[in-house]
């Protein structure tokens, strides 16, 4: 028995790729039998020729091909199909890899047996940096057919087809296999093995894949001896930093503002009177394009006009709607609340009167908790593209640090 290592990948010479080429026009072998994880379409169609010319004498076939990692593409499946030789399939959804690289070549006189690294793809048979044995010997040889009969013996399910995993190839398997997401076609392949971006997702059809898992159902996983021991690396959820948004992030643009706000604004009750119970949306001299407001128009049929209004009152005529705004008072969120708007179109058109008022409603009771005399209200609009909520705040005059916040 003569063994030799055959390296290739470092330097120029023989690869195992081309000692197959030299095998299969070896007239001494009658069969050949491979099992092997991965093919490619570039593999299969290279030594394609030499497998056609071997059937001039090599009369029978063993192929067993992996499709584990997306390492066989459908074009190889069909080149090996084409190739009308006996090839069977094997696969298991569990979490293994059918990964043998065995080349066995018999005949009368000789055998051959070629066992390595290298797949049944042009870079695994003449480019990467690849380790084979090439084993010969001459029968009777003891040790060389001792060494045949233990591969035998070891993939007998696979030789006698008694293993349920491993099925004869056919175009129907092939377009099963692709359907279900199990193999890729030859562009996916080379983008993935060739270390390009692969396609983010594969689309699966529910149906075959079912179909699939029983045809290659999970097996048994062998377990390593109890001396064993790995470490495992535990796969840590990512810590997702959530930036929590605050209401006020999303106010719209400022559409009214009253200064120095009076006693009767807010709540403040002098002794021997009634607070209003509501803000006077006055004018302000609030100014929208460079002209002041005409208060009787602007608060009910701008600032408010999409609200739904009622009649509450016929003489005199007085209209009411429900505001929902999100509420500030002195810089401290108070949250959501539901004010009461009040429009009389009677009321006087004057700087300091007013025709509709925001009803303070229980939230008054919060404004007297505060001397709210003196500070400036400010009203914004809703959100971009929405009627509600709109947003109310109280706070203090402005100062020179207010100029840079």
């Amino acid at each position: 028995m003569k063994v030799s290592f055959l390296g290739h990948g470092l330097s120029s010479g023989e690869s195992v790729g081309s000692a197959l080429i030299k095998s299969f026009s070896d007239t001494d072998f009658n069969t050949f039998s491979c099992l092997v994880g991965f093919a490619s379409l570039s593999g299969i169609s290279g030594i394609k020729e030499s497998i056609q010319k071997s059937k001039q004498h090599i009369k029978h076939f063993n192929v067993f091909i992996g499709i584990d990692l997306k390492g066989t593409s459908k074009e190889a499946l069909e080149a090996l199909l084409g190739l009308n030789v006996n090839t069977n399939v094997f696969y298991t959804f569990s979490h293994i890899v059918f990964h043998p690289k065995i080349y066995l070549f018999e005949g009368e006189k000789r055998c051959r047996i070629i066992l390595g690294s290298s797949n049944l793809t042009k870079p695994g048979l003449f480019q990467n940096i690849e380790a084979s044995f090439i084993i010969d010997f001459a029968k009777p040889d003891k040790e060389g057919e001792t060494l045949l009969s233990q591969i035998y013996d070891y993939f007998q399910s696979f030789f006698t087809r008694k293993v349920k995993n491993l099925h004869k190839l056919t175009q129907e398997l092939i377009q099963d296999l692709l359907e279900g997401g199990i193999i890729p076609d030859e562009t996916e392949r080379i983008k993935i093995q060739g270390k390009e971006k692969a396609p983010e997702k594969v689309t699966r059809k529910k149906d075959v894949l079912k179909k699939l898992k029983k045809l290659f159902p999970s097996i048994k996983i062998q377990k390593p001896p109890s001396g064993f021991k790995t470490i495992r690396v535990i796969k840590k959820k990512p810590v997702v930093t959530t930036v929590k948004k605050n209401a006020w992030d999303f106010k719209g643009q400022l559409l009214w503002k009253k200064t120095s706000l009076p006693a009767s604004d807010v709540q403040y009750q002098k002794e021997g009177t009634n607070p209003t119970g509501g803000l006077r949306l006055t004018q302000a001299r609030w100014k929208v394009n460079g002209k002041v407001i005409d208060q009787t128009t602007y608060f009910r049929q701008n600032v408010f006009g999409k609200l739904a209004w009622k009649k509450e009152k016929t003489v005199p005529y007085v209209e009411v709607s429900e505001v929902l705004c999100n509420v500030r008072i002195l810089g401290e969120d108070k949250g959501q609340h539901r004010f009461i708007l009040r429009h009389k179109p009677s009321g006087e058109a004057g700087q300091g009167n007013y025709t509709t008022l925001l009803s303070w409603g229980k939230f008054g009771e919060e404004i007297t908790k505060n001397d709210l005399r003196g500070k400036d209200f400010y009203l914004y609009a809703p959100p971009k593209g929405q009627n509600e909520p709109f947003y109310v705040e109280i706070k203090g005059s402005r100062t020179f640090a207010d100029l840079f916040a």
